[in-house]
């Protein structure tokens, strides 16, 4: 019987695994979660950086922007949204003149302890559109799913990409990262588990790969 029940919820709120239709541009970028789907989105046209967390059953996360708001003694917005709740909470950064950072939390009504966490910041008209255009499409998708777990590498599998490959070639090459962070030029690095110790990978704005290290 708790087997139907979760199809069930996963039918009418989760969706059916299908990736979203991401606007031109962007990539996701798969990290390893803790009981959660994590990751991050990445835009090669302004360099914005989103950070998204999904927790199916709420035993790990408590929903960002409900959280967010607390903390800060703001507001949520809510808004119906085909079966879902999304809510919302934004904030100006007084260390960054016009940027502000924005945290979504999308919520399934039939589990309300689950949640969709997506948080921004941005500092431009464009890169506000851009993560706009992003958001809504994220909204009508199916919620992310956890992968599987990051391996660990070899000096033969990284001497497989070189400066120049695409993050997309290098996804296909050495698989998901442990880890991914912005870069204060509008790029990411990855961070991966390899033989000997970590790796990072830093890619430039336009997704391509710019440098390898070890840590």
């Amino acid at each position: 019987m708790r087997y139907l029940v979760c199809a069930a919820l996963s039918l009418s709120c989760y969706g059916e695994g299908r990736p979203p239709h991401l606007p031109d541009g962007w990539a996701f970028i798969h990290e390893e979660g803790i009981d959660t789907a994590a990751g991050a989105y990445h835009d090669r046209v302004t360099g914005v950086f989103v950070r998204t967390e999904a927790d199916y059953f709420g035993q790990v996360l408590a929903p960002w922007a409900e959280s967010e708001a607390r903390k800060r003694g703001l507001q949520t917005t809510r808004q119906p949204k085909r079966h879902l709740i999304v809510s919302r909470v934004g904030w100006p950064l007084r260390e960054s003149a016009g940027c502000e950072e924005q945290v979504i939390s999308i919520l399934c009504p039939a589990k309300p302890d689950a949640s969709w966490n997506i948080s921004v910041r941005t500092c431009t008209d464009l890169q506000r559109k851009r993560f706009e255009e992003l958001a809504e499409g994220l909204v009508s998708s199916d919620w992310p799913r956890v992968g599987k777990p990051p391996r660990l590498l070899t000096a033969a599998d990284l001497s497989l990409v070189s400066d120049g490959d695409t993050w997309d070639r290098v996804r296909d090459v050495l698989g998901h990262a442990d880890e991914a962070n912005a870069t204060d030029k509008g790029g990411f690095v990855l961070t991966y588990e390899a033989a000997g110790g970590l790796v990072e990978l830093e890619f430039s704005r336009d997704q391509k790969l710019i440098r390898k290290a070890r840590r």
